[in-house]
């Protein structure tokens, strides 16, 4: 089954185009790895609108260890976004 947390669209409720796609990985002590960033790369391609050029979002609690996501978050970057 595809897993994707987060999708970022240019309205609603029927995107014109889509903006990002992107997995949340909230676990005590594992890390986002590759093999979860690979899987989001393969699962965003059935979101329709998300192509090669579609930036992918990484968020965890621990650590994100893939290499390629767009953007890299963690707890800090969220709550600064709220402060």
């Amino acid at each position: 089954m595809p897993e994707i947390d987060l999708i970022g669209a240019d309205r609603d409720p029927v995107a014109r185009s889509i903006t990002f796609a992107g997995l949340i990985k909230w676990l005590d002590t594992a890390p986002l790895t590759q093999a979860d960033f690979n899987e989001l790369m393969t699962d965003a391609q059935l979101v329709p609108g998300v192509d090669a050029s579609t930036p992918l979002i990484a968020v965890s609690r621990t650590v994100v260890t893939a290499k390629g996501p767009a953007l890299a978050l963690g707890p800090g970057d969220l709550l600064a976004a709220w402060t």
